[in-house]
């Protein structure tokens, strides 16, 4: 019997949203975190309408209802949308917070003006990183 040998390289698959799962988290409910979430004019909650603020703090209660697993089930506009490492959104949110090197976002709908909010995921703690309330990361 001969050795098998490799014709060209395996390569790297694209990311999914399976991609860096904490798998001992699946069924632990979302818990949130503001400690790493930033204090500039831009990207904080100041800028929120009071409005605003209570579709964010009702949407966070909605997730704080489910585990991890029934989020990453949900449809990308009502659950998380993981940000793939070669996308510019990923680039900007590493260049913030370096701590990181997976991140996630979700929209807050039901406003004048639906917003994303990036966030990472820290064992079952979801730690709100951005809130992008003018899209300026999406459409800088």
């Amino acid at each position: 019997m001969g050795n098998l040998t490799l014709s060209g390289g395996i390569g790297e698959s694209e990311p999914s949203i399976l991609e860096n799962i904490d798998f001992n988290t699946l069924e632990k409910p979302i818990r949130f975190s503001f400690r790493d979430c930033s204090i500039s004019k831009d990207f904080c909650i100041r800028p929120l309408t009071n409005a605003e603020i209570q579709r964010f703090y009702s949407t966070l209660s909605k997730f704080e209802e489910i585990t991890w697993k029934q989020a990453r089930q949900m449809p990308r506009e009502k659950g998380f949308s993981p940000e793939k490492k070669d996308s510019e959104n990923h680039k900007i949110l590493k260049k913030y917070c370096e701590l990181f090197s997976n991140f996630i976002h979700f929209r807050v709908n039901g406003t004048d003006k639906p917003f994303r909010v990036f966030a990472t995921q820290d064992r079952d703690l979801c730690r709100i990183l951005l809130l992008d309330r003018d899209g300026k990361i999406n459409h800088s």
